[in-house]
């Protein structure tokens, strides 16, 4: 979707992705000793992304505001952060430069995140991550706003990538398809819980 490389895709790179296929167990994908090969991640380097991402996303919406303080709360109950980590590996198989690898992983996380605190609210949970959801904590309005203010967070994201504006015009294209096929998505799940009469496949569609 990004910039790509070619002729970037080592050995030690397909090995990579046949394992992330086969696996069926993706806590494993955090065993970077034994089944990712550890010159292709210099393992050190990419927990110190992880970070990196995670500084970013704090620097981004944890000011002094209501809604800094509301994103604060919901951040610091960490997460696997799953989808930086397949953000990450993905830039790297396709050679996007480091800024722009951090920037893809926290727009990824940013969206996930977001879905989180409206699928909270929609369905009345109560806990996420062993604390209060946000709007059991502070209210449905602010549950509303903070996802919102995340969504916004991920395009900005996107566009601090230092890529080819053709890209990142691609970037936002697709970051909206995203956007609107999860909301569909939820919103026919919402849809279907009263009908008792849907099937597999509409479920999976959803």
């Amino acid at each position: 979707m990004l910039e790509m490389r070619k002729n970037t895709t080592t050995k030690n790179s397909r090995n990579n992705i046949s394992f992330l296929r086969s696996s069926d167990n993706w806590n494993s994908l955090y065993d970077f000793n034994k089944n990712i090969d550890t010159n292709f991640f210099e393992k050190n380097k990419f927990l110190k992304d992880l970070k990196k991402v995670e500084s970013l996303m704090v620097s981004m919406v944890c000011d002094d505001s209501w809604m800094g303080h509301c994103a604060k709360y919901h951040l610091q109950s960490g997460g696997k952060r799953f989808r930086a980590i397949l953000a990450l590996l993905a830039a790297k198989i396709f050679g996007l430069n480091k800024q722009s690898s951090i920037n893809v992983a926290v727009c990824c996380e940013f969206i996930h995140n977001a879905s989180l605190i409206h699928d909270d609210l929609q369905d009345r949970d109560l806990l996420r991550r062993g604390q209060p959801t946000i709007w059991s904590r502070f209210g449905d309005h602010s549950a509303i706003n903070l996802g919102d203010y995340f969504i916004s967070a991920s395009f900005e994201a996107i566009t601090k990538c230092q890529v080819d504006p053709e890209y990142k015009c691609l970037a936002v294209e697709e970051l909206s398809n995203i956007i609107k096929q999860t909301v569909k998505g939820q919103s026919n799940e919402i849809l279907g819980r009263s009908d008792f009469h849907s099937k597999m496949h509409d479920y999976e569609s959803t």
